[in-house]
């Protein structure tokens, strides 16, 4: 697993968020659901994984960056994105943490897709070998919390007829992003998936 967790743009981050306590309660089930599946989480010090929830006002809620050793999160471990600038690799945010390292990887596959409303960045290395080129994949240069793979993300999803769907991050080992409509659809599809993984059958027929 390529080592996360290092925010590699500048942001500016106030204290005070707005308040969505249902999405907040649907992202933060998400989320520990997520940890408790080891699909999120924390490695040799390292957090990886994320998850964010498109708000009404037109930002989105991400999991705060280095939270992934919390077996279970608060509205406190959200962070607001309410602007991003990708040309400037620049976040500006609401929320007492910093945000996720891969805040503009979401940021842009909600400018690619105005239908997702709910993304679940997770790691598993069985999964990402056996999805590797057979989904939509990103290319393997584009690494982890970079410009590169915001812009090859927003590609994809823009190009997406049905929702929920799974990208395999190239040049992120282990990496994957299941996007869908809301939190309920993106957790019934990675349990789908691991399911079928549990049972060892073909899962890129998802």
């Amino acid at each position: 697993m390529d080592r996360e967790g290092i925010i590699k743009f500048s942001y500016r981050c106030s204290p005070e968020r707005d308040k969505y306590p249902d999405i907040e309660e649907s992202l933060i089930g998400l989320r520990n659901h997520l940890w408790e599946l080891k699909l999120v989480g924390e490695r040799d010090g390292v957090g990886y994984g994320n998850v964010s929830v498109r708000t009404p006002a037109g930002t989105f809620l991400i999991t705060a960056s280095q939270t992934g050793h919390l077996r279970a999160i608060g509205p406190e471990h959200l962070v607001e994105i309410v602007r991003y600038n990708l040309r400037k690799n620049f976040v500006e945010c609401r929320g007492e943490y910093p945000p996720s390292s891969e805040s503009l990887t979401h940021a842009s596959a909600y400018e690619g897709n105005g239908e997702i409303g709910c993304i679940a960045h997770v790691h598993d290395s069985l999964l990402w070998g056996r999805l590797y080129g057979r989904v939509p994949t990103t290319p393997d240069y584009a690494e982890y919390g970079t410009v590169e793979l915001s812009m090859e993300v927003r590609s994809i999803v823009s190009t997406v007829r049905d929702l929920p769907v799974v990208i395999v991050m190239g040049g992120h080992r282990d990496g994957l992003l299941f996007a869908g409509r809301d939190c309920g659809e993106v957790r019934e599809l990675i349990d789908e998936f691991y399911s079928l993984q549990r049972e060892n059958r073909n899962v890129s027929a998802c």
